[in-house]
C-alpha cells in the first residue's frame, strides 16, 4: 500500500483527506492510503519520517511550507526560486525531494 498524507500544524480546515479520499475511489485506485499528519512543530519532521519508513509522499501546509526546505535531501528549482515546498517527493532510497506545484 502507498502511503501519502498532509503535514502541517493545525490540519482540521484543510480538505485534502477528502479530496484525495475520493479521488483514489473515484480513479480506481486501491493500493493507496492518505492521512492526516499534524506536527506541532517542523523540527519533529525527522523522527515522523523515521516513524512512518512507508510514505511515497506527502503535501505541506502552513506554516511548514518555508521551514520545510531544510530537512529535505532535495529541491527543485522551481520551489527554491519560489521559497516554498508543498510537495515532497520520496524515492526508492527515501530521497526527500521538494517541489512547489
Amino acid at each position: 500500500m502507498r502511503k501519502y498524507g498532509l503535514i502541517g500544524r493545525v490540519l482540521e480546515h484543510s480538505f485534502s483527506l477528502d479530496f484525495f479520499t475520493q479521488k483514489f475511489q473515484n480513479e480506481n485506485i486501491t493500493d493507496a492510503d492518505y492521512q492526516l499528519f499534524p506536527l506541532k512543530g517542523i523540527s519533529l519532521f525527522p523522527s515522523f519520517i523515521e516513524t512512518h519508513p512507508d510514505i511515497s509522499g506527502l503535501n505541506v501546509t502552513i506554516p511548514y511550507k518555508k521551514s520545510i526546505m531544510y530537512f529535505l535531501d532535495e529541491v527543485d528549482a522551481i520551489a527554491e526560486a519560489v521559497g516554498a515546498v508543498n510537495v515532497v517527493k520520496f524515492d526508492e532510497n527515501r530521497k526527500a525531494t521538494g517541489y512547489n506545484t
